[in-house]
């Protein structure tokens, strides 16, 4: 009964309808949303905070090459030129900033900060940035962890190249025959008050 009535009904319509406006209106709905300029300056707000454009200072942000802090500027700069495309950039920019703008309590801080010198050596390894880049970023990217907490701070030990049961710990994929040490995993932290450590380094031999 209903099919005569829809039929009459878009015949009825079809004179009073603009195909060119219907066609532009369904191209419209069914294409990618467009993005206005709204939402771009949003979306690139999002991104300079997730950068931390808000919190480093110019110290950092402005680093020139023959500044101590440069290796630091370019390590932000890798991290930022893939956090949209690349999962590991991305984790190891929201963990930096839930590290630096949450409110926890100092364990739990000691904690986020071992496991983002993870996602620290897990980016820079994916990506085979220059060691020397990282050998140079990396303790500075560990005083800068450490400032945000009183009772430890954290060390790189990229320095190192033997392996030292007193501050290293192999991961589970080392090599337990090898003692020189390939790459480290995560920073050593020490206890502030008297440098004994309280977390090993984690690295690969």
């Amino acid at each position: 009964m209903a099919e005569p009535f829809i039929r009459e009904l878009f015949e009825a319509l079809e004179g009073s309808v603009d195909p060119a406006a219907l066609e532009a209106r369904v191209r419209k709905i069914c294409s990618p949303a467009t993005v206005d300029g709204d939402e771009r300056r949003t979306a690139s707000a999002i991104l300079a905070r997730l950068s931390m454009g808000d919190l480093l200072d110019d110290s950092i942000l402005g680093a020139k090459p023959d500044e101590k802090s440069f290796p630091l500027r370019v390590l932000l700069g890798e991290v930022s030129a893939r956090i949209e495309g690349d999962d590991d950039a991305l984790a190891l920019a929201a963990g930096l900033n839930f590290y630096f703008r949450a409110r926890i309590d100092e364990d739990a801080r000691v904690a986020v900060g071992l496991e983002l010198s993870r996602a620290y050596y897990t980016f820079t390894a994916k990506h085979r940035l220059d060691r020397d880049l990282v050998a140079r970023a990396s303790p500075l990217l560990a005083a800068l962890l450490s400032t945000e907490v009183s009772r430890v701070r954290f060390e790189a030990v990229d320095h190192a190249q033997t392996f030292d049961s007193a501050s290293h710990e192999r991961a589970r994929e080392a090599s337990t025959s090898q003692s020189r040490i390939a790459r480290p995993v995560t920073f050593l932290c020490r206890v502030a008050g008297n440098n004994m450590v309280r977390t090993k380094a984690i690295i690969l031999t």
